[in-house]
């Protein structure tokens, strides 16, 4: 598969360039999509099909094809309209990561709806073809974890839910980090639903935002892909075990906190919930530019202790 631009090439500049090295060199690798049969179900989209993937590795590559260590694979904020994964979006995020989760991160820059070809579920095939991805560089699924802030921790549970949909395509990852995770896309279709939010005036997500990437991402037809547009009142078994962090003064506290309890209620689930308080959205994203970044070390190192203390016998819980 060729990537390189051509003349007959009508995608923009900057989704062009965002496949080339860079500044972030040898980090930045080109993830092809996997020839076996793992996109099936809502992946089987006439419109939308698998391609290739740039990713940024922190704080280098793999030296080994075969490889133990403990990996994050983590997808970026951004109401799935802007950001990548490459140092000046989310480099504050891939320290925070290092410093208190994993020693070695991997970073996608999945297809954004703001451009053609980026509505779902473009973004969950550029997921599932990462984790093949490490799966096949000798990554064992238990010590594969999956992250994700904001839209990056709602593409996580749209890989989770797709992976117990269709056990036995691929093996569940170790544990789940969602940070200030965007639990219902579909309900910011409606302007002015974070105006009214009691969060609002303590938080930076607006509706203009939030309504342009639900406008970009959600398909003209939501019928058999609902649950993973709104995920809510839709929890689902799953055997990875997930943190959930949130900050109490964001818009998003409340969906965080209820999509915890509904998924906790599933017999054979893990999931621990975290509030920081008097934070707002994403302190992944945005603690080192809006004065939070003690907050930010405190959230990581949260995430950090949960992993600790996994183990296979841990119940559902609700902390």
């Amino acid at each position: 598969m060729d990537i390189s631009p051509s003349s007959h090439d009508t995608t923009s500049t900057l989704d062009r360039v965002s496949y080339f090295d860079g500044a972030e060199g040898d980090r930045f690798v080109h993830i092809r999509p996997s020839k076996e049969a793992i996109y099936v179900g809502v992946l089987t989209d006439p419109e939308i099909t698998p391609a290739v993937v740039g990713a940024t590795w922190y704080p280098a590559p793999p030296i080994q094809q075969s490889n133990s260590e403990t990996v994050v694979l983590h997808f970026h904020g951004g109401a799935y309209a802007v950001n990548q994964g490459r140092e000046r979006d989310a480099g504050y995020a891939a320290k925070l990561l290092l410093d208190h989760v994993a020693p070695r991160v991997l970073m996608p820059q999945y297809r954004l709806c703001s451009h053609p070809g980026g509505r779902f579920p473009a973004a969950l095939e550029d997921a599932v073809t990462s984790y093949k991805h490490l799966l096949d560089l000798g990554f064992p699924a238990s010590s594969i974890i999956v992250s994700g802030d904001s839209a990056g921790g709602h593409l996580v549970i749209t890989l989770l839910r797709y992976l117990s949909e269709h056990k036995g395509v691929l093996p569940s990852p170790s544990a789940g980090l969602l940070w200030s995770p965007w639990i219902d896309v579909y309900a910011c279709l409606e302007d002015g639903i974070v105006e009214r939010n009691r969060n609002y005036r303590t938080d930076y997500l607006s509706s203009p935002f939030t309504l342009w990437g639900a406008t970009g991402f959600v398909p003209d037809s939501t019928n058999m892909v609902g649950e993973y547009l709104s995920s809510p009142s839709k929890p689902f078994a799953t055997d990875t075990p997930l943190w959930i962090g949130t900050g109490g003064a964001e818009v998003l506290r409340d969906d965080n906190l209820e999509f915890a309890s509904s998924m906790s209620k599933i017999e054979g689930n893990n999931v621990n919930f975290y509030e920081e308080p008097f934070v707002p959205h994403d302190l992944m994203l945005t603690g080192k530019f809006l004065g939070f970044e003690d907050e930010a070390e405190n959230i990581a190192k949260k995430a950090g202790e949960f992993l600790g203390r996994l183990s296979p016998a841990a119940s559902a819980s609700v902390t």
